[in-house]
């Protein structure tokens, strides 16, 4: 479910995830898997050009692994657009004092 969350956000954004094993590990009746997920995100949100992200997690099932590290990228994107804007730069003190 969390990786359709995921793909809804991508493709708002005109772009899609990207998933790559990068990790097998373990017997074989029981191994771990660990998945990278890739996804753009505008940050600070008044960035013009996307930059790429990504979160990593690990799972018994592939298909688990890939729903972890969605959901972490969604909480990612959550933190990311959550921030406060930076503060516009001070005005410099001799545009204060206008009686000059």
């Amino acid at each position: 479910m969390r990786d359709g969350i995921l793909n809804e956000y991508c493709h708002k954004k005109n772009s899609f995830p990207k998933y790559e094993q990068l990790n097998c590990e373990g017997p074989q009746h029981d191994p771990l898997f660990t998945i990278k997920v890739t996804y753009p995100i505008r940050y600070p949100l008044n960035q013009v050009t996307m930059q790429d992200y990504s979160s990593i997690a690990s799972a018994r099932t592939k298909n688990e692994a890939k729903k972890k590290a969605a959901h972490l990228a969604l909480t990612k994107i959550k933190k990311l657009n959550q921030e406060p804007k930076p503060c516009p730069p001070p005005i410099p003190i001799k545009y204060l004092n206008s009686n000059a």
